[in-house]
């Protein structure tokens, strides 16, 4: 009942008059009261749209400012300026539910060990605000399996609340990623910590065209050597925490990429890796494979 740290949101944004507002009064209309607003304006050329949204919200937040330099420089500039013992991402155009950030208290209200990263189910939302999917995950396999819950995108960056010492004991986002730097850090994490799945939906998430996931040149080419990094870089130990050999655990990152990413190379290597693992057991996967298609 005495627990009650200190939450930071912090709020990245770049030219984002067309949603920022909404972004604001979803985090202040949290039912946990005890949080700082940070808005961290990455030098927007708007002719100061996004700094009068920002500004209209008076002391209820702080408002920072700094030169352009991508959403990895904005949210370390948040970190370091973050007076919380938890950080707490809201992108511009994403919008929290009101219980998120007391749901996530509560929970580690009743746990012993504090430092743990949360993370929830999350809502798909177009420009309109219209709910166009509903992410919701099994808890059961992602406490069975946690390393899963980076290794089968499970992990939205929004929906988790993660310790402030974390950061510095891991490290802040690598500065040169531009459309992976959340999971790139997330991995480092992971590895050594625990993060938890909250069965409940706690955020929204915009999909929209002006988002650097879909117009970034960079994204194809990050997100693939992201993903050959993961695999390459899990131990075996690893590997075999989450599945019972290392050819299953390569064919399953592989149906999985092919089944939900266009990162080509990064499916084509967990292929070629699952094959070179065990070439009979490869033997194996493609006959049965025939078998399905002719029946």
């Amino acid at each position: 009942m005495n627990f009650k740290p200190l939450v930071s949101i912090i709020i990245p944004v770049y030219n984002g008059a067309n949603y920022l507002e909404q972004a604001i009064k979803s985090a202040l209309a949290q039912t946990y009261l005890n949080i700082e607003i940070l808005v961290i304006n990455d030098g927007s050329t708007d002719d100061g749209a996004t700094e009068q949204i920002a500004l209209s919200y008076g002391n209820k937040i702080r408002y920072l400012t700094k030169s352009n330099g991508g959403v990895a420089t904005a949210l370390n500039f948040g970190i370091k300026h973050m007076h919380g013992e938890y950080f707490s991402w809201l992108s511009h155009d994403d919008l929290y539910y009101e219980n998120k950030i007391s749901t996530q208290v509560d929970y580690l209200s009743t746990l012993e060990n504090k430092n743990i990263a949360l993370f929830s189910d999350f809502d798909i939302i177009n420009k309109d605000m219209e709910l166009l999917h509903r992410h919701i995950f099994d808890h059961s396999w992602l406490t069975k399996k946690p390393l899963y819950a980076l290794l089968r995108s499970c992990i939205h960056g929004c929906a988790l609340l993660i310790p402030k010492i974390f950061f510095d004991k891991y490290g802040l986002f690598d500065e040169s990623l531009k459309t992976t730097q959340d999971y790139d850090l997330w991995f480092k994490m992971i590895r050594s910590e625990k993060f938890i799945h909250i069965p409940q939906v706690l955020i929204k998430s915009r999909q929209h065209a002006e988002q650097d996931t879909y117009k970034h040149p960079k994204v194809l080419d990050e997100a693939n050597r992201l993903w050959i990094m993961m695999m390459d870089s899990l131990t075996k130990k690893e590997k075999l925490t989450s599945e019972r050999n290392f050819f299953d655990f390569y064919l399953k990152m592989y149906l999985f990429l092919r089944d939900n990413s266009p990162y080509i190379q990064a499916t084509e290597y967990a292929l070629k890796i699952a094959k070179k693992s065990s070439f009979v057991y490869y033997l194996l996967y493609k006959y049965k494979l025939r078998k399905m298609t002719h029946q």
